[in-house]
């Protein structure tokens, strides 16, 4: 179907959740086929996504909760700024370095996550 999209050479392409059933190295190669597709061709791309990697490389991010805006701007300003945003990005910098969900929780939401959740990796 992505294929078939670009192939149409759209002027915006929404992909919502197109990388989340594969890893986080195969959606980095995905992400940068994707630009190098759509760059020459001016085409806007709206990526809908839980994966904070993904919005790292984004011109703009907006961050949702329960249906509403509560951050938007550059990835960059949304981390300085210490909101939800950075709050999010220190739990998948903590989830790469293999810590559990109790110990993200505790050292790094500041109280945006629920502190409840005890998965482990």
């Amino acid at each position: 179907a992505l294929a078939r999209a670009l192939v149409a050479e759209p002027q915006v392409l929404l992909l919502d959740e197109a990388t989340a059933a594969i890893d986080a190295h195969s959606d980095a190669a995905f992400r940068t086929a994707l630009w190098r597709t759509t760059w020459s061709k001016e085409c806007a791309v709206i990526l809908v996504a839980h994966r904070i990697s993904t919005a790292r490389d984004a011109d703009r991010v907006v961050v949702m909760e329960s249906g509403r805006v509560v951050e938007e701007g550059l990835p960059g300003d949304l981390v300085a700024s210490g909101g939800r945003f950075a709050a999010l990005a220190a739990l998948a910098a903590l989830d790469e370095a293999g810590w559990s969900w109790e110990e993200r929780t505790q050292d790094a939401t500041d109280g945006y996550i629920e502190k409840d959740r005890t998965e482990t990796r």
